[in-house]
């Protein structure tokens, strides 16, 4: 099939006036790397979609000592990366939804440096995974080694030519159809977008250029809406060190694309945080309604972006710090089961603190009592609020309120401010014609090294920092979380 090179530049007439079809509702859980206290050490976290009933899916120990290169397939089966103890390969690891180890598989060793394979896609039907790693005889010289994404059999350790490889390709991706996708890699630039071409799924012969770079640009990921239509892809401009990322809509008119269909330029997503160096990786969820991405906090989702009033205008975007500290989120097609000791929806029930009369129930909830707190889910010692201000000058919440909360062990504590969609459209701080139910306005973290009090700086987002006068009498809800344990305090913001 002949490449037809494109470059979004010359594209931008037709983004305008692209109707999507609306996606079904599908099971959707949000997989992420959730560093577990050891340095550069990472478990696989597991959320929902707005970062409640958060958990560690499957802890690194063991064989397994840290996971990277998550990714999930039709049936829910989750995939990573890891080093394997006491070997000088990695190897792939399958699980089950509730984390369950199903296999491994050590990756060829005259194929694979110890650091990697770095990052990897299973294909929808859980057949094959796309992995890139560094292809060499061994990992000691940098000149040796060539870059390469290979198709692995999931079940088997086939790499060194067993099934296709692609040399210089980075970021892959698998189409709903079940042929590959990732971006070009020449030296230190991503120039273009290539789709794999074949008789079937099964017989990709190679990746053909679908849309290139524009000069003095390179693309650094790449993410198709499984519903079919869009696209989002991450910038940054084509020069050596740290560079700022960018992310942008591209739309293609067809459910999914192939090597000569035509790309248009879409609205620009300004992530909150404003500008930053940190790879965002952008995702779609399985039925296309939501986003997710790294940022500098931790991993935030929102509703898919959708086109500005005007023109060239910023994408609508309503983003929500789901779970600090996390990063390279993926979507899983499954739902998570509510936490122990949690009502349904994943909430701690507030009041939990015990006090004289109060009765301790299943998983270590208690009855209302009174108190500002919850106690942990084994019934431990109450994780609790302290100080925080039932009211505070809009002023002040510009400048960062202090919370103080009592943890019963070392660990960490977020917390996330939100206030309804009807409200934030009020106060300018979101411009969607149909805001979310809830917004996110500050968050914050401390990791506390052992039981007792915690301070925590509850910092506003730009936007609504910019907008806090218009925030005065509306009252913002704000959890804390720590482990598995939630409690919300309500602070009425004033002139």
């Amino acid at each position: 099939m002949a490449a037809l090179p494109r470059s979004l530049a010359v594209l931008i007439a037709g983004a305008a006036g692209l109707a999507l079809a609306p996606a079904g509702a599908s099971a959707t859980a949000l997989l992420y790397l959730a560093p577990n206290g050891t340095a550069n050490t990472y478990d696989i976290g597991a959320a929902r979609p707005d970062g409640s009933a958060a958990r560690v899916l499957v802890k690194a120990g063991g064989l397994a000592t840290s996971f990277s290169a998550i990714s999930s397939d039709d049936a829910g089966r989750v995939y990573a990366v890891s080093p394997k103890a006491g070997a000088l390969s990695p190897a792939v690891w399958r699980f089950d939804q509730t984390g369950k180890e199903l296999d491994y598989q050590v990756f060829d060793t005259g194929g694979s440096c110890g650091i990697s394979p770095f990052r990897a896609a299973a294909r929808p039907d859980g057949t094959f995974i796309l992995a890139t790693y560094y292809r060499g005889a061994n990992c000691l010289g940098q000149s040796t080694l060539t870059l390469r994404t290979d198709y692995i059999a999931a079940s088997t350790p086939t790499m060194n030519g067993t099934y296709p490889g692609f040399t210089n390709f980075i970021e892959p991706r698998f189409l709903r159809n079940g042929y590959p996708m990732a971006v070009s890699f020449n030296g230190s630039s991503g120039r273009s977008i290539a789709i794999g071409t074949g008789a079937s799924q099964d017989a990709v012969g190679s990746l053909q250029t679908w849309f290139t770079a524009d000069p003095g640009v390179r693309f650094e990921s790449v993410d198709i809406d499984p519903a079919g239509g869009r696209g989002i892809l991450e910038l940054t401009p084509d020069a050596d060190g740290a560079q700022v990322h960018t992310v942008q809509l591209f739309t293609f008119g067809v459910a999914v694309p192939t090597p000569t269909t035509a790309a248009d330029a879409g609205c620009p997503v300004d992530l909150p945080g404003g500008a930053t160096t940190v790879r965002a990786r952008p995702r779609w969820s399985p039925d296309g309604k939501m986003i997710a991405w790294t940022g500098a906090a931790g991993v935030y989702t929102a509703p898919a972006p959708t086109p500005g009033a005007t023109a060239g205008a910023d994408c609508i975007l309503s983003p929500t710090l789901a779970v600090p500290g996390g990063k390279d989120p993926e979507w899983a097609r499954f739902d998570l089961p509510d936490l122990p000791g949690t009502t349904p929806g994943g909430t701690t029930t507030p009041g939990g603190t015990t006090n004289p009369g109060g009765t301790t129930g299943p998983g270590g909830t208690t009855t209302p009592g009174g108190g500002s707190g919850t106690v942990n889910p084994s019934g431990g010692a109450p994780f609790t609020v302290t100080k925080l201000a039932a009211s505070a000058k809009v002023k002040a919440f510009a400048g960062s309120l202090k919370a103080t909360v009592n943890v019963p062990a070392a660990g960490k504590v977020t917390a996330r401010c939100t206030i309804t969609g009807s409200q934030a459209r009020t106060a300018r701080i979101t411009s969607a014609k149909k805001p979310p139910k809830t917004v996110t306005i500050c968050t914050g973290s401390a990791t506390a090294k052992a039981a007792g009090p915690l301070t925590i700086t509850l910092k506003p987002s730009t936007i609504a920092k910019l907008r806090a006068s218009r925030l005065a009498g509306v009252s913002v809800s704000v959890q804390f979380t720590f482990g598995a344990t939630k409690t919300v305090q309500k602070v009425k913001l004033k002139r």
